[in-house]
This record gives C-alpha cells, sequence and structure tokens, in this order.
C-alpha cells in the first residue's frame, strides 16, 4: 500500500513538473491524473534484490556526469569536424557474470547507457545478458573496443551500485 502512495506522489511530482507551474488546476488535475494512471497500468512490483550502496551510487553518478560532460563535447566536435561522413557502430556489450541480473539492474544499466550523448542501447538480448549498444563516432578496431571498455565500465558502475552479486557491491577497478 505504501509503495502505491509513494508512486501516486511521485507521478503528481512528475505532473505538476510537467506543466511547469503551480495553478489550482494543475493541481487538482494531477491528483486526479495520478491515481488513474496508476489504475490504468497495472504495472508489477518492483522488489529490490540486493541492497544499495549509497557510496558507490555516488561514484557511479559522478562517473556519469563525467561521460556526459565528455561525451557531449565529443559528439559536438565530432559533428563540427566530420558532418555527415561520420561512421558508427553498433556493439556488443556483456554483463558481468555471475548470475543474472534483475530486470530493475538492466534497465537501470540500459537507461545509464542510453543517456550519455553518443550511445544508444538498440537491444537487449536477456539470454545471453547482452547489450547492443549503438556507439557514435567509430573509425578503427581500437575505437571499437574502447567503446566496449567505457560501456562495459557504466554498466559494471550500475551493477555494483545496485549490488548486483558479480561486483560483490566494490567498485569496479577503471
Amino acid at each position: 500500500m505504501i509503495d502505491r502512495l509513494l508512486l501516486t506522489g511521485w507521478l503528481f511530482v512528475v505532473w505538476v513538473l510537467l506543466w511547469g507551474s503551480l495553478t489550482p488546476a494543475v493541481l487538482l488535475s494531477g491528483v486526479v491524473v495520478a491515481p488513474l494512471c496508476l489504475a490504468a497500468s497495472r504495472l508489477p512490483a518492483v522488489r529490490l534484490t540486493s541492497r544499495l550502496r549509497p557510496v558507490t551510487m555516488l561514484r557511479a553518478l559522478a562517473g556519469f556526469v563525467v561521460d556526459v560532460v565528455r561525451s557531449t563535447a565529443g559528439v559536438a566536435w565530432t559533428v563540427l569536424r566530420r558532418g555527415r561522413a561520420t561512421r558508427s557502430a553498433v556493439v556488443a556489450v556483456r554483463l558481468p557474470a555471475p548470475g543474472p541480473a534483475s530486470d530493475l539492474a538492466v534497465a537501470l544499466a540500459a537507461n545509464r547507457l542510453s543517456l550519455v550523448p553518443g550511445t544508444l542501447v538498440v537491444d537487449i538480448d536477456r539470454d545471453r545478458d547482452t547489450f547492443y549498444v549503438y556507439v557514435l563516432d567509430v573509425r578503427s578496431d581500437e575505437d571499437v573496443q574502447a567503446a566496449r571498455r567505457d560501456a562495459e565500465r557504466a554498466v559494471a558502475d550500475v551493477l555494483a551500485a545496485a549490488g548486483h552479486p558479480a561486483t560483490g557491491g566494490r567498485e569496479v577497478p577503471r
């Protein structure tokens, strides 16, 4: 019950943020729309299978911010320098073993990869625990390997923050 109340509150906050104002009409409609959205989409309960690690989570967030800034500059420079001649690739990135990652951890890792400019998760193969990641500005095999290492590090950071057994909750060496 408390989960549904928290989710309804979160949907209400998102509704208000989407409208960008605190008028009585927005607040009243948010009170109506948030529970209706929750009732219309019977989402399964998300259960955490492990304990989140706040310190590791902060490290992963810092790494994400660095990747976003670095990738934003890299994408801008690539577009200015190469324009339409830019080459790209799809890189297979395996999740670290052992054991399958939870759906929540996989979703967090996929979002982590897709939110960085110049990369996008185009497919997830759960049977093989593999992400297929589109990568911008790939000119050589070394670029492909560097993109794979960066994506593997990002995924490992997320899994460590989520307490996945493959990392034991430890920070992944860089």
